[in-house]
């Protein structure tokens, strides 16, 4: 979809997803030969850490795009001249530091 909208930043963002997600269902514990909650392996300071800092990334991936796709649909309805004079007479000041009236 992406692809037929010429979204190449959101393509180029989701690609490593795309990714991940291939890798982690090829490589799931469910394919070894060990259950998948043991309990000596679920308790393991590494295992735990490496889980962790996963499901970390993964929340900030999925907040970071959360944001990203609630703004773009408004940068589409908006014009861009009035975010232009938006950002014009907010930072409008004198050099004496008083504001100037546009």
């Amino acid at each position: 979809m992406f692809l037929c909208a010429q979204e190449w930043l959101t393509v180029g963002l989701n690609i490593p997803l795309l990714f991940y997600n291939t890798w982690r269902y090829f490589h799931s514990p469910t394919d070894t030969k060990e259950l998948l909650y043991d309990p000596a392996s679920v308790m393991n300071g590494d295992t735990l850490k490496f889980c962790q800092k996963e499901a970390w990334c993964k929340m900030s991936f999925f907040v970071l795009s959360f944001f990203y796709y609630l703004y773009w649909p408004y940068t589409a309805v908006l014009p861009p001249f009035f975010l232009q004079d938006l950002l014009v007479r907010t930072h409008s000041f004198r050099s004496d530091g008083s504001h100037a009236i546009l």
